[in-house]
């Protein structure tokens, strides 16, 4: 059942949590914008396995965040925002044949832009934010700051 491709992905998505709770959210923040690490390794898995395991994978992360490290005080928010995120990126497992950067580009960014919007949306929902705010101040910059991070780790792998 455990073989060494899941123990390898089960250890990249653990890393991925403790690298985003430890080091982005004290080193790479800027003005509160920060890279989401677990979204760019759910993207990866996605593209790889397909939206079943990508949903499951996801829910099961964004339990773990929502539980322990971020703690953003809404219990499953982060796992509806990951499982949402692998659904769509699961869509494009069988495409990865023409894996090319801009192929991943786009599915990196839209699957950022989907992820972003669903957690910001929903955390702020009841509030007096305008949605267009919302976007403007921290969907964009987050899905952007994540899409080159996740650039940056698309180019060191595929070479």
């Amino acid at each position: 059942m455990f073989t060494y491709r899941n123990i390898k992905w089960i250890l990249l998505f653990l890393f991925s949590i403790l690298f985003q709770s430890i080091i982005v959210d004290n080193l790479l923040s800027i003005k509160g914008i920060r890279p989401d690490f677990v979204i760019i390794t759910l993207v990866f898995f996605g593209l790889e396995f397909g939206s079943v395991y990508a949903i499951i994978a996801g829910f099961l992360v964004g339990l773990m965040q929502g539980l322990g490290f971020f703690g953003s005080g809404f219990i499953g928010l982060s796992s509806l925002a990951n499982s949402m995120t692998g659904f769509y990126v699961g869509f494009f497992q069988k495409s990865n044949r023409k894996f090319n950067h801009l192929f991943f580009l786009i599915i990196l960014l839209s699957s950022c832009l989907i992820h972003d919007f669903l957690y910001f949306y929903i955390s702020t929902f009841g509030s007096e934010i305008i949605i267009i705010s919302m976007i403007i101040k921290t969907v964009l910059p987050t899905s952007l700051y994540t899409m080159i991070v996740g650039m940056l780790f698309f180019y060191a792998i595929k070479k």
